[in-house]
């Protein structure tokens, strides 16, 4: 075909368009449809793949992608309102209205991006024992906008934007603790048996409300069989740069806690490791 011709029914096409209001509106909603299917696809291939890499957490990927979703509909649906009522003073509207609310919660949009600057950097997770200013304490959780540390004086909310001002510094060290656990048997060393495995299976399957290391496995050796008790080492690790009673005493009660609620009877102290 020649091209002369091509041209020719491409220009007598777009008059024809252009003439018809409705079609050429059609046709511009269709390529911001288009856009917004593109944009969404893109985002979660591209947090998809940096999850599956190991570079950011499942749960970021997620809420990254799904906040991407969200503007990208908001900004869709402002084109399409636009292009059926050509409203250009309903669009300013919508958009300033847009900005004003971006002004009035700057606050939380900060510790929003301090959040996702958090959960994609990896460098602070739960579990973690930080400083940040003078607060230092063990990551509890981290929400969309603050962070729960548990100190020796109680439970601090850090606000996510405090990531984004402040130097922050994480340990990676690890200090042994050893309790010795006492477990009363009445003189029957057959139940003290069942004791000891029941013990056992407590610590294991409830290690992560124990331990600050989750991932460490429970040790429970015997030291001292008598007429009336067994005694038994339990040795673990916990995360931090210093030996902390207050998070030692919150072990201690934890496995105190959990022995009286499975009815076993016994105490628990803190000793020295060997």
């Amino acid at each position: 075909m020649d091209l002369s011709i091509l041209l020719r029914d491409l220009h007598n096409a777009w008059v024809f368009i252009k003439s018809n209001r409705l079609l050429l509106d059609l046709i511009w909603t269709a390529v911001v449809l288009i856009i917004l299917y593109l944009t969404i696809k893109l985002s979660h291939k591209t947090f998809g793949g940096l999850y599956r890499r190991g570079m950011i957490t499942e749960k970021a990927a997620e809420k990254i992608s799904r906040t991407i979703d969200l503007l990208a509909y908001i900004l869709a649906l402002i084109a399409i309102v636009y292009i059926f009522t050509q409203a250009q003073q309903l669009s300013i509207l919508v958009i300033a209205l847009i900005v004003l609310g971006i002004i009035v919660s700057w606050d939380v949009l900060v510790n929003v991006v301090g959040y996702y600057t958090i959960m994609i950097s990896r460098i602070i997770e739960v579990g973690s024992y930080m400083e940040i200013g003078s607060i230092e304490g063990r990551v509890r959780e981290i929400n969309l906008l603050h962070t729960v540390l548990e100190t020796s004086s109680g439970i601090q909310r850090i606000p996510n934007k405090e990531f984004l001002r402040n130097p922050y510094k994480v340990h990676g060290e690890t200090i042994d603790v050893c309790l010795r656990i006492r477990v009363h048997h009445g003189g029957d060393l057959t139940a003290l048996a069942n004791q000891e495995k029941k013990l056992h299976s407590l610590l294991e399957s409830r290690k992560g409300e124990y331990l600050a290391m989750p991932e460490e496995k429970t040790r429970l050796t015997p030291t001292r069989i008598t007429s009336e008790y067994g005694e038994y080492l339990f040795k673990t690790r916990m995360q931090g740069p210093k030996y902390d009673p207050h998070r030692i005493g919150q072990l201690v009660k934890a496995v105190a806690n959990a022995m009286i609620t499975s009815e076993i009877k016994g105490e628990v102290e803190i000793v020295k490791c060997p």
